[in-house]
């Protein structure tokens, strides 16, 4: 069974930076799923020598942020019908450290525990569309502000707000060797009553954004996939402090990379690297991805 909720590690550049959403986490075999549970390990690492400003173009200076983390995954897929699907539910926690180096600020090293994600799902297992199966899976995520943050702090492991992420993913398996699968996620973000104190402001919040995760693979043996995935992030609405809106504060990146999947038809290991391009108002970096995925 393959199944994730899951969401990145929070990547800062400006004053109130965007909430994390999974940004490559998920990509081969992604909409697939049967009854059980799921016991997931998603390690990935992100690192960035440039930031963008709003017209794309790199800011001046010293500009680097490292981040690494770890993030727990358990997803259970029930028995009970609902709407022609099956009714599931999933949760994560992660674990964050964090580095960044800006001018004019010291270098910054945090680290903790992220906030905790629940999400409750319908699954459409295998419906045929032109004769090949299709799996469809629609969640709704809720995030909740328990992770480790300061508003003295330039980066945070968490994020300080309520987050409400409703997803859709799907596989479709194309031929006998190819699949195709993807992710659609819409991110809204409530307010924060603990800004940054750089800003000097009472509140703030982050815009709405969408994300996308693409991904093709193709068996080359009864073990192995070989593929390539990528994904967008699109900030869809401005940032606001004190409730107005903060002109040119919209954030957009792009990326793709290789990607391998091994399975014995019981574990499952994902890899997968991520180069990223026509970044707006945050990091431009590389980013890497290893799933250990075990079904129960």
């Amino acid at each position: 069974m393959i199944c994730v909720v899951a969401m990145s590690s929070a990547r800062a550049a400006s004053p109130v930076p965007e909430p994390p959403v999974d940004l490559g986490l998920t990509s081969f075999l992604d909409g697939e799923a049967g009854p059980g549970g799921l016991f997931e390990v998603i390690g990935n690492g992100y690192v960035a020598s440039q930031f963008t400003n709003a017209s794309g173009r790199p800011v001046a200076g010293t500009n680097r942020q490292w981040i690494g983390s770890v993030i727990f995954h358990l997803a259970y897929v029930s028995n009970v019908p609902f709407a022609g699907g099956l009714l599931g539910v999933e949760s994560l926690i992660q674990v964050s450290t964090l580095h960044q180096q800006v001018p004019g600020t010291p270098q910054a090293a945090e680290g903790g525990l992220g906030d905790v994600t629940l999400a409750p799902f319908i699954e459409w297992s295998k419906m045929p569309v032109w004769q090949r199966p299709l799996s469809i899976r629609l969640a709704i995520q809720a995030t909740a502000p328990t992770g480790q943050y300061s508003p003295n702090d330039p980066i945070n492991a968490g994020s300080n707000a309520w987050q409400v992420s409703p997803y859709l993913a799907l596989t479709w398996r194309v031929s006998d060797r190819w699949e195709i699968s993807g992710r659609s996620i819409y991110d809204w973000s409530g307010q924060s009553g603990r800004p940054p104190v750089s800003l000097g402001a009472t509140s703030s919040q982050a815009g709405d954004q969408f994300a996308q995760n693409l991904s093709v693979s193709a068996a080359i043996t009864d073990n192995w996939r070989i593929g390539v995935a990528g994904y967008g992030l699109w900030q869809l609405g401005d940032t606001r402090v004190d409730g107005h809106a903060v002109p040119g504060s919209r954030q957009q990146v792009i990326a793709a990379g290789p990607g391998l999947l091994w399975s014995d038809g019981h574990a499952t290991v994902i890899a997968n690297v991520f180069e990223e391009i026509e970044a707006r108002n945050r990091p431009q970096g590389t980013s890497a991805v290893l799933r250990l995925l075990y079904p129960f």
